[in-house]
């Protein structure tokens, strides 16, 4: 037998008790070890979050671009990424305030398409051809870019809980340079002339079936349907 720093150890290695006191400090070394993720890790990660939750955010960014006249394209983007950045800065803020909320909570932003669904039903109801079309600006693209983000918040939250300081900065920024992405492939499929024209026709219909099917998703998303 031979003592250590107080504690005394068998002199054999091949003693039993020598091996499990070895074991039990090589397990120890890897339980306190931290998995720290890389720079290539965080951005992989974000990349791939928000790819995953903004197909929609697509579809609903492409869309009403291109049922707006070409003049109030730079409006609506500017309202679409403000809403987007706003999710982020959002979720940063009370990414541990709101780990036992609900999702069903959010169901409540489906009003907000709903409301648009209607309004644009009313707008066609009483449309005509001299009727000059409805353009809708910032405010809108803004509150119903918010309303449709349940589900990025939902992904997002969980990559945020597992950063913090230098981290939180490479997300934001690798979410940031990924909206940009997302508005200009938006615009640029938003004035395709082949989209072009097919608003020209039935743009007025296109309107209030995305604010309904986005008010379905909402509801789709949060657990709701």
């Amino acid at each position: 037998m031979r003592t250590s720093c107080g504690v005394t150890e068998p002199s054999s290695r091949n003693h039993p008790e020598a091996r499990w006191q070895a074991r039990r400090r090589t397990c120890s070394k890897w339980k306190t070890a931290p998995i720290v993720p890389t720079t290539s890790d965080l951005v992989t990660l974000g990349v791939a979050t928000f790819v995953a939750t903004n197909v929609d955010n697509f579809l609903l960014f492409a869309t009403q671009l291109a049922v707006a006249p070409r003049s109030a394209h730079r409006s609506i983007q500017r309202g679409q990424f403000a809403a987007s950045i706003s999710v982020v800065l959002f979720c940063i803020g009370v990414r541990y305030a709101l780990v036992g909320v609900p999702t069903t909570w959010f169901a409540v932003l489906a009003l907000v398409p709903a409301y648009f669904t209607v309004s644009s039903l009313r707008s066609l109801r009483h449309r005509s051809e001299a009727t000059p079309p409805r353009v809708r600006g910032a405010a809108t693209a803004f509150i119903v870019t918010l309303a449709i983000s349940a589900d990025n918040a939902a992904a997002y939250l969980p990559l945020l809980r597992a950063t913090h300081g230098l981290g939180d900065v490479l997300v934001f920024a690798t979410w940031a340079v990924s909206l940009v992405a997302l508005i200009a492939i938006s615009t640029v499929v938003a004035r395709h002339p082949r989209v072009v024209a097919l608003c020209q026709r039935v743009g007025h219909l296109i309107e209030p079936a995305l604010y309904a099917a986005l008010a379905v998703l909402i509801l789709v998303a949060t657990g709701v349907l």
